[in-house]
């Protein structure tokens, strides 16, 4: 028999180790899930109940610390699945200004990668505010329809049962989003965080369509330097970065009760449109105005097609999202906005 020497035996070893851990990451009983928003990925609503003592979760909205819930999905097959999750609060002006908080879900880490949801809930429990959320969530479905390189969100219809309350019940739309590590991990990139995001790295196609989305939704609830409401991640096949914007309860699409414009901009009302952004690229720019102007009637047909919109937020959205088409039908009007009256790209 051959002798196997010292080396020989280090390559044995780490191939047998390497060969092992296939077998396990490839077996069934490893069944460790990319997402916890996997669990809600549907073509269609997905009906959840929501089990949890609402009443301590609105009292300790500040505190931002775990509480308990239970999480049913209900599955088209008729199937339904229970989570034991934590959930805190989480936000800052939708915390001060609505009786319920947005609400961060956390799943157990030993089933999932990625075990953290945002789920963002109605302000409080009555019917307008129903289609408020509704359109917010729209707006995430129309830079979705722009571009795959956005957060994926899954529309719910939720029932409350609030064990703080001699377990009553309520039934409201929420929608829930996918965390940042999830979109750069879908992505292939990672999350980028500096201290201070220079626009010099950013992509100047994806720039170009942030800024644009931005303005047609009338949203100025955002700063690239320090990542106001939106993500960064980074794509390392062509050495830049992408941002990805979120939350848009401040813009005039949404247009909440709470929603002010800040005193640093030249407008009156949230649903004034105003460029706050860099200038972009003439090119860029020229380039998804096209973009923009080929997925007009997509834009406007979901709005119109949306089932769970009431005739009044069909009416508004779709008109609201008419004057941006005016305004873009002109490649000299849109680089007026864009690349002549905006602040000089640092």
């Amino acid at each position: 028999m051959r002798s196997i020497g010292p080396n020989s035996q280090n390559s044995l070893v780490q191939q047998l180790i390497c060969v092992v851990a296939f077998l396990f990451f490839a077996s069934p009983a490893f069944s460790q899930k990319v997402s916890a928003f996997s669990l809600f990925e549907s073509d269609s609503i997905v009906h959840i109940r929501m089990t949890t003592d609402m009443k301590l979760l609105v009292k300790k909205k500040y505190d931002e610390e775990y509480q308990p819930a239970i999480i049913e999905i209900f599955n088209p097959n008729g199937d339904t699945t229970s989570y034991d999750v934590k959930i805190k609060s989480r936000g800052n002006t939708r915390k001060k200004a609505c009786n319920f908080p947005p609400i961060k879900i956390k799943f157990s880490k030993k089933n999932f990668l990625y075990p953290k949801l945002k789920l963002v809930i109605t302000c409080s429990n009555n019917d307008p505010y129903d289609q408020i959320l509704l359109k917010e969530y729209m707006a995430y479905q129309i830079f979705q329809k722009l571009s795959d390189k956005g957060f994926k969100t899954e529309l719910l219809k939720i029932e409350y049962i609030d064990t703080g309350r001699d377990r009553k019940s309520f039934v409201r739309y929420g929608f829930v989003i996918e965390t940042a590590e999830s979109l750069a991990d879908r992505m292939g990139g990672r999350v980028y965080n500096p201290k201070i995001m220079n626009t010099g790295v950013i992509d100047t196609g994806q720039l170009a369509l942030f800024t644009m989305f931005q303005y047609m939704i009338a949203n100025t609830d955002w700063a690239i330097q320090n990542l106001h409401n939106l993500e960064a991640v980074t794509d390392p096949v062509n050495k830049v970065v992408l941002v990805i914007p979120y939350d848009f309860d401040y813009s005039g699409f949404v247009d909440t009760h709470y929603a002010v414009v800040h005193e640093s901009l030249p407008i009156e009302s949230v649903t004034e449109r105003y460029n706050k952004g860099v200038c972009i690229n003439a090119n860029a720019c020229e380039n998804y105005r096209r973009l923009f102007i080929s997925k007009q009637e997509e834009i406007l047909q979901s709005c119109r097609d949306f089932k769970y919109f009431n005739k009044g937020a069909k009416k508004e959205t779709e008109g609201f999202l008419l004057g941006f088409f005016r305004e873009i039908e002109s490649e000299k009007n849109t680089k007026k906005i864009f690349c002549e009256n905006c602040k000089p790209m640092k």
